[in-house]
């Protein structure tokens, strides 16, 4: 039997480059479908006379004058480097390609 999520549970398998056997996709299917519900559950509460908020505490951002001030001078900054090139930081290639 096949789950209309079957093709979003091995989507989001490939993106995390996770290896999910086939057993493993009709039950992962299952719980995206309790997931899904639950939020489908979600939409039909009445929260007209809630106040929206972006976290649990009501906290404000401190943010301070953006001025420019003194920094290091670079050649103290780079002293402890292991490599520099051209006056910046040389760290070894991680990604592979052109870009």
């Amino acid at each position: 039997m096949t789950n209309e999520n079957t093709p979003a549970v091995q989507k989001c398998a490939a993106l995390a480059r996770l290896q999910v056997e086939p057993e493993q996709v009709e039950r992962l299917a299952e719980d995206f479908d309790r997931i899904l519900d639950a939020f489908r559950g979600l939409t039909e509460l009445d929260v007209s006379g809630v106040k929206p908020m972006t976290g649990a505490l009501d906290l404000q951002d401190i943010v301070r004058a953006d001025e420019p001030r003194p920094s290091l001078e670079r050649e103290r900054l780079l002293a402890p480097a292991p490599k520099v090139e051209d006056g910046f930081f040389a760290v070894p290639k991680t990604v592979d390609g052109d870009a």
